[in-house]
């Protein structure tokens, strides 16, 4: 996967305690990081391949892959 930051790293370990998937507005409460950060970062490892982000009518859910 690469260098990985540490809001990376924190953002994959909520994940990693949440294997059923999580929204964006449960990791930001979870990792303490700020929205903003949170979803750049949910972008970025959604396009790596490292999470899934699953769309279901309005609700979006990112969850790790494997």
């Amino acid at each position: 996967m690469g260098v990985m930051s540490s809001e990376e790293a924190k953002v994959i370990e909520v994940l990693k305690q949440n294997p059923s998937g999580l929204a964006a507005t449960q990791i930001v409460k979870l990792s303490g990081l700020k929205k903003a950060q949170v979803l750049k970062i949910l972008e970025g490892l959604a396009s790596k391949g490292v999470i899934a982000k699953t769309v279901k009518g309005c609700r979006v859910t990112y969850k790790v892959k494997g």
